[in-house]
């Protein structure tokens, strides 16, 4: 029996016995904490001048977000490898003989010795992690900028990095007690740690080899390391939010993931070492049922990590590819059995899981080349849809911005970056599911997917499924664009306020607009013209007219002008403008100036036109002859002005522009004269053709 002074003491001896532990760890923390909040103020105190308001106020909010980054430091994997150390160093004992038996003579029960030893590691991590941390905020407190915002975030953070710690000090732990040989149970370690991140790269690889509906159009910033910690890591950019009940929103489902795991591996560690028999030591998995199952994992996953680049480098050959898994199953499997016996000769051991495992990886292969999961023809019902959002390819007026607001002048306001796919999972919540649905079902019906890459007319869409049980599922829809149906359908889910809001997304912001002073232009798409008019009143009258705006229209028509809305801080928006559009039009002419959309030949002294002719590298990849590109210039009045029927400023061209490789081929440059007050003379601006190119053009670049 035990006494709990007994068990404080023999803890504290530990940990006296672990010196070198307590120094790596308090010098990591102090690197991490400490002296990052020093380097963080010292260089924005450098950088930022403080003589004026709005520049004292940019640069104390400077220092509130320095703050805030330095305590709320997320690097994984500097806290997973102290788990990785602190583990190894401290149940490592259990594979050397003299210890163990030396240990077993000791009057001690079995969970007592480990719970001694796992709440001495524990001890080591949390009294570095606290001390240092708070070394750091009374740095950031003698500053005078310390606030709540640095504190929530810390304490957030805390919470994100003991968990972290946590997992993998239990995972060293359960490698250990399940080896017998130190060197094996680092390699479980590392490949336990570093595997995961190969098996969901190669899924991914594969997914997008085979599946032509997968998508990544909505994934989120993701530590590339290891997949146990993507959801864990989103780094700077879940900084970037500047909104910590936003972060744990995004987060929820990982964060209970990672509870639910991390309480796992904690358990399991327990149950490992109790159960740890006396003859495990100097095997390297003394479980044969686990040897099996071990093998019957690793197998598939590292021949279908070898299938990827035999793949991508054997011209797409699914039978080379085929061939080159089972070679590596095998390779993978004897080298284990190696492994496991501690002996070359036990290679050739237990061949017959070594050939399940290569039959496991056919199996798998089999899987992605005839999308044995019907990945492709997945469309779910409309019922069990709760919201979506979608990616309308390509999009032109989808500037993803947010406000930055501060505690100074609004002139001082900063803008954020938002990751596209952050942003539509956060933002973009749409209802019309029986109209998704539909048109989904046509795309698989007609199986457009199998001809998007000859058929120009087939247009790809990124679709988000938000299923009623919290499941996301994100796929590509194809739609033929000459399908009226389909084109109806489009229009009853692009013609919703909610879709307008995201693709301009201005709209929302209009409020911010008014209270940073935007300068708005209008634009023909050579000439600007100022405006003088509240930002949200211009944008009222835009919104009013844009519920007209549907898919046919953002197809079909070029915009005959566009608003541009100009911030201090460099940032800017800008709303197209149609010929119907009479509400915006009568606000632009009303305090400002509308330019017309037409160009008059007079205006311009002569267009150049270039015809690249990428075809001829199309024909042939190894081709090295002379430059195919023909350059004509145009100054015939009348051939200008036949031009100008069918072309657009290029920055004013449809929403959604469908250019065919031809059209693809051509650049052109409008040459303006002195006679058009918007442009210098000998100024030139790009210019596209809005349809076909005139045959007497191609004729002269041919």
């Amino acid at each position: 029996m035990t006494s709990k002074r007994s068990f404080w003491a023999d803890l504290i001896k530990l940990n006296k016995q672990k010196a070198w532990m307590w120094i790596l760890c308090v010098i990591t923390m102090l690197g991490l904490f400490p002296f990052v909040m020093v380097v963080y103020l010292n260089r924005i105190t450098m950088w930022f001048p403080t003589e004026t308001p709005a520049q004292l106020a940019v640069f104390e909010e400077q220092m509130r977000e320095a703050i805030c980054d330095a305590l709320a430091f997320r690097d994984s994997v500097v806290y997973m490898l102290l788990g990785i150390v602190l583990g190894i160093g401290i149940f490592g004992y259990l594979n050397n003989r003299s210890k163990v038996d030396m240990l077993k003579s000791i009057p001690v029960k079995h969970k007592t010795m480990f719970l001694r030893d796992y709440v001495s590691g524990l001890i080591i991590y949390i009294v570095s992690y606290v001390l240092c941390s708070c070394l750091a905020i009374i740095t950031a407190s003698v500053w005078g900028y310390m606030n709540m915002l640095a504190f929530k975030e810390f304490i957030f953070s805390t919470f994100l990095n003991v968990m972290i710690f946590l997992f993998y000090y239990s995972l060293s732990i359960i490698c250990i007690c399940l080896t017998g040989n130190m060197i094996v149970a680092v390699g479980g370690i590392l490949g336990l740690s570093f595997g995961p991140m190969l098996v969901v790269d190669t899924i991914d690889s594969f997914k997008f080899f085979f599946f032509k509906t997968a998508t990544g159009m909505f994934d989120v910033p993701r530590d590339t390391l290891f997949p146990g910690l993507y959801s864990m890591d989103y780094g700077y950019w879940l900084k970037e939010m500047n909104d910590l009940g936003k972060e744990i929103r995004f987060m929820r489902t990982d964060l209970i993931a990672w509870v639910i795991l991390t309480v796992a591996a904690v358990i399991l560690s327990y149950i490992c070492y109790m159960k740890r028999p006396s003859e495990a030591m100097h095997k390297a998995v003394y479980s044969k049922p686990l040897r099996t199952i071990l093998k019957l994992m690793i197998i598939p996953a590292a021949a279908l990590t070898v299938a990827v680049p035999v793949f991508q480098s054997s011209a797409d050959s699914k039978l080379i590819t085929a061939i080159a898994a089972v070679i590596a199953a095998f390779i993978v499997g004897m080298t284990l059995e190696g492994v496991f016996a501690l002996d070359v000769k036990g290679a050739v051991r237990s061949i017959w899981s070594t050939a399940l495992g290569a039959v496991l990886t056919l199996g798998l292969l089999a899987v992605f080349y005839f999308d044995l999961i019907g990945y492709d023809d997945y469309v779910p019902k409309a019922s069990s849809i709760k919201s979506y959002a979608i990616e309308t390819y390509p999009y032109a007026y989808g500037e993803r911005f947010e406000f930055k607001k501060t505690d100074g002048p609004v002139s001082t306001y900063g803008m954020n970056w938002v990751n596209e796919g952050a942003y539509k999972r956060e933002n973009m919540i749409l209802k019309t599911t029986d109209a998704l649905v539909k048109l989904a079902n046509i795309s698989v019906e007609n199986n457009y997917q199998d001809s998007q890459t000859e058929n120009p007319d087939i247009m790809g869409m990124a679709v988000l499924y938000r299923l009623r049980g919290g499941v996301e599922v994100p796929r590509m829809i194809y739609v033929d664009i000459n399908d009226q149906a389909s084109l109806d359908l489009l229009d009853e889910i692009v013609g919703t306020p909610e879709f307008r809001s995201y693709l301009f997304a201005v709209i929302g912001q209009k409020d911010e607009l008014d209270e940073m002073g935007a300068t708005i232009l209008y634009s023909n798409g050579v000439g600007f013209e100022p405006v003088s008019v509240e930002p949200s009143d211009l944008i009222d009258s835009w919104a009013e007219d844009a519920q007209s705006f549907d898919f046919t229209k953002g197809l079909r028509e070029d915009p005959s002008g566009k608003i541009v809305f100009k911030l201090a801080n460099g940032a800017e928006y800008s709303l197209p403008v149609y010929d119907d559009f009479g509400n915006t039009i009568s606000s632009i002419r009303k305090h400002g100036g509308y330019l017309p959309g037409e160009f008059n030949a007079s205006d311009i002294d002569s267009i150049t036109i270039t015809n690249y002719h990428y075809e001829v590298y199309e024909s042939s990849e190894d081709y090295y002859g002379d430059d195919p590109s023909v350059t004509v210039t145009i100054d015939d009045p009348e051939d200008i002005k036949e031009i100008l029927k069918c072309s657009k400023p290029d920055n004013l061209t449809k929403v959604w522009k469908r250019y065919s490789p031809e059209m693809d081929n051509y650049q052109m440059n409008v040459f303006f004269n002195s006679s058009y007050e918007y442009a210098k003379k000998g100024e030139f601006f790009c210019f596209v053709f809005t349809e076909e190119v005139p045959d007497w053009v191609k004729a002269l670049t041919e």
